[in-house]
């Protein structure tokens, strides 16, 4: 579905601020104005700590995750968002793809989220397991995955 759009993904460090706006802008459309979270439960402070992924439609920010490391071997994808109107032409799983590869340079074992569960089967195609009972973040019924990258 990609073949015809010009599609660009960087990764950058939470200090780079233009960057980093562009990432929560999009965050700030798709979870509080979409979903109705509350901001204080997006910006939770470990932006600037974390690693971020922005993806790109041309020019204009259509993507977003963040990445934070947990202990030696593991990755945290955190604040996946792909804008609505961009949403079932496989942006998602090239953002997926290219997040395993980053991880998988850094010689990352496994791959944590905390999947909304409408979206639960979305990662489970992508090759991600339920590790958890279901619980709620932020009002919104979510279970965390896991995907092993490299067995170890």
């Amino acid at each position: 579905m990609l073949e015809n759009y010009d599609l660009e993904h960087f990764f950058f460090k939470g200090n780079d601020a233009i960057a980093l706006m562009k990432a929560l802008d999009i965050r700030k459309r798709v979870f509080i104005e979409e979903q109705g979270i509350e901001e204080k439960d997006d910006l939770d402070g470990k932006d600037r700590r974390s690693v971020h992924l922005l993806v790109l439609l041309g020019t204009k920010p259509v993507g977003t995750a963040r990445l934070r490391k947990i202990g030696d071997h593991s990755l945290k994808l955190e604040r996946f968002a792909v804008l609505k109107e961009f949403r079932g032409i496989g942006i998602g799983k090239n953002m997926i793809y290219e997040i395993e590869e980053y991880a998988r340079k850094m010689n990352i074992e496994r791959l944590i989220l905390d999947a909304q569960m409408y979206v639960k089967g979305f990662y489970e195609k992508l090759g991600y397991s339920v590790c958890s009972k279901e619980f709620y973040e932020a009002g919104i019924l979510h279970v965390r995955m896991i995907k092993r990258l490299i067995e170890g």
